[in-house]
């Protein structure tokens, strides 16, 4: 049985590496005895246990033995530089690039590059640098760096995710400077919403690095010099950054804690770079803003935070929804923003709190009868109506 752990709540860019990816679940190789394994379980992202067939000799056998997609494999998995001495020589005489099917795992279309990422050690891999250097030489950069898994599983992850994963900060870097893709988009059955495979995050690199808790990851895609990412871009569900952020929302404290105070950075590096830009005013697929999304699926703690926001000086008061007129020892007077809450408009927050949101059917542990579920919902509309408003 594979087992996945998460942790959502890392400490902000200090958590060690996440490996439990990386082996899909130990030295265990009972996936591949499994049917419609891509439904129930997924295959290992990474193995270092070769499960293709063996080269016929050839022409060129010789070459083939010393440059193998086996052997580049292995020395990606180990961080063993020595062993690729000789593969760009190699690649320029047979015309080849570490992008063609003779270096790309056939069953799922991972590159060397892919396979070192997946195997740093202590945050580091030195093969990274030689691969990267052999593809510019082949002028193969911009392909390899890009390339993405081509299964139903992990479709569309790239080298750029997996550093997020990782919590490489230095890979990320490298990685954009050398042309990664930062809108490239992971939407395999592992990165789904209620797949029940994996961890959904909003497929996008920013919404990868901000939903595990990145901040100066996040930074650095929204303002590096070469390719900042656009925090307006959806996913398949039509969720951005802030919208994912919300579906990761748990409740607990220091989860709520963590997803504020990503969704307050986001929101206001994006009003100094563009503050024509609106990015609670956007939509996904359901017609949902982030602030509606938070209310119909019952995230009080980040739906509290939201109504009540209020930021100080003029050049970010008007992302606030909470307005402080006047403060007289322990009185106060405030205004709050109701667009999008009272029922004067369509899909209004009340009414998706009453009739919409998706409150947990349990209490306790135990199923809800009809007459709990509707005290549930009664709790749930008593923690709104006492937020300030």
């Amino acid at each position: 049985m594979i087992t996945i752990e998460m942790s959502i709540g890392q400490p902000a860019d200090t958590a060690e590496p996440n490996t439990s990816l990386e082996e899909g679940g130990g030295n265990s190789l009972d996936w591949l005895l499994k049917t419609n394994s891509s439904e129930r379980i997924p295959a290992p992202m990474d193995t270092n246990v070769s499960i293709t067939r063996q080269s016929t000799p050839g022409i060129d056998s010789f070459y083939s033995k010393a440059f193998s997609r086996e052997k580049v494999f292995e020395a990606a998995s180990t961080g063993n530089t020595s062993q690729l001495d000789g593969l760009l020589d190699y690649l320029r005489v047979h015309d080849k690039k570490l992008t063609s099917p003779e270096f790309t795992d056939e069953t799922n279309g991972k590159t060397a590059l892919l396979k070192a990422l997946l195997n740093l050690k202590d945050g580091r891999n030195d093969t990274v640098e030689v691969l990267l250097d052999i593809a510019e030489k082949t002028s193969d950069l911009e392909n390899l760096i890009n390339a993405s898994y081509k299964d139903p599983c992990y479709n569309g992850q790239t080298a750029l995710h997996i550093a997020i994963e990782r919590r490489s900060f230095d890979h990320v870097t490298l990685l954009v400077q050398k042309g990664a893709d930062v809108q490239a988009k992971a939407n395999g059955k592992f990165f789904q919403r209620h797949a029940g495979l994996g961890f959904y995050f909003g497929e996008l690199p920013l919404s990868l690095a901000a939903c595990t808790n990145q901040p100066s990851t996040v930074s650095f895609l929204m303002e590096n010099s070469c390719r900042r990412a656009d925090s307006t871009d959806r996913d398949s569900q039509g969720n951005t950054v802030l919208h994912a952020l919300g579906v990761i929302a748990d409740n607990t404290t220091e989860n709520t804690e963590m997803i504020a105070k990503m969704y307050d950075q986001i929101l206001t590096q994006q009003n100094k770079l563009e503050k024509k830009v609106q990015l609670e005013t956007i939509e996904n697929n359901q017609g949902l803003t982030p602030l509606k999304l938070a209310a119909k699926l019952g995230k009080i703690g980040l739906f509290r935070h939201l109504l009540q926001r209020e930021f100080e000086g003029e050049e970010m008061r008007p992302l606030s929804r909470k307005f402080t007129e006047w403060v007289y020892g322990p009185v106060h007077s405030s205004l709050y923003d109701m667009s999008s809450i009272d029922t004067n408009e369509h899909n209004s927050v009340l009414e998706l709190i009453v009739f919409g949101s998706e409150i947990p059917r349990t209490v306790q542990g135990k199923k809800c009868s009809k007459n709990s579920e509707a005290s549930e919902n009664l709790k749930y509309r008593e923690e709104v109506s006492n937020v300030g408003l």
